[in-house]
């Protein structure tokens, strides 16, 4: 009884250690939209704010993409046999990945969880605001556009050589697309919505995949965002003078 208890409050630790990044991946993606100021004073001759430089930026987004890459994403197959369905009794905390697989865990979902993260640092809706506007300030500056599609490229057209890689890759995908809905959806910005509806309806006209697997969730992508963009509308709203 003692092993087995032990053995099933493996996946407790789990969480904290697999998603050790967050913490990197949040300040990395701080840079992207990101400014450096200080509370000048008169006449110190210095600017009290301006936008992370290019170089700087762009590194950042790299660095975030090889958090998306399904072969860093996976749990290996000894670690895997070693974590059995939580016992009846031993009750669940919120150091536990959620899971879809019923009592057995799910190998998928922790890395549908990292890639949220990961997507979600970026997509926000100020920081989709920010690069709309640095972007305008500063044309050499990335933006909105380009960082969805950098996230779409790196996503999209990633490998997955093996099977499990490639079940990851789907998760992600759906991750993509449903951060990617939401700022279409909830951003203040109407540039930013643009966008975001624009890259979406890109998602949804890329050419089906030959493998079945991959062709039944580019199928379900297209018909989400075809769900998205049938909705009721809200009637628009007149600015008040």
């Amino acid at each position: 009884v003692e092993s087995l208890c032990a053995a099933a409050t493996v996946p407790d630790v789990l969480v904290p250690v697999y998603l050790h990044h967050r913490y990197a991946a949040e300040s990395a993606a701080s840079a992207i939209g990101g400014q450096e100021y200080i509370y000048a004073l008169r006449g110190d001759g210095k600017d009290a704010v301006k936008w992370a430089p290019a170089n700087r930026q762009n590194s950042a987004l790299e660095s975030l993409m090889l958090t998306l890459r399904p072969s860093e994403l996976t749990i290996k197959p000894e670690l895997l046999a070693r974590l059995p369905p939580r016992p009846p009794g031993l009750p669940r905390t919120r150091e536990l990945f959620p899971r879809m697989t019923g009592g057995a865990f799910d190998p998928i979902i922790p890395a549908v969880v990292a890639a949220d993260m990961t997507v979600g640092f970026i997509l926000t809706n100020d920081r989709a605001a920010r690069l709309v506007a640095q972007k305008a300030v500063d044309p050499a500056l990335p933006g909105l556009a380009d960082v969805i599609d950098r996230i779409v490229a790196s996503t999209f057209d990633a490998a997955a050589p093996s099977a499990y890689e490639a079940e990851i890759k789907r998760g992600i995908l759906e991750v993509v697309v449903s951060r990617l809905v939401d700022l279409a959806d909830t951003a203040p910005m109407a540039q930013v919505r643009a966008i975001a509806a624009q890259k979406l309806k890109a998602i949804q006209g890329r050419p089906a995949l030959v493998n079945a697997a991959d062709r039944a969730m580019h199928e379900l992508l297209a018909s989400d965002i075809k769900r998205f963009f049938d909705r009721p509308n809200q009637p628009a709203r007149v600015i008040a003078t």
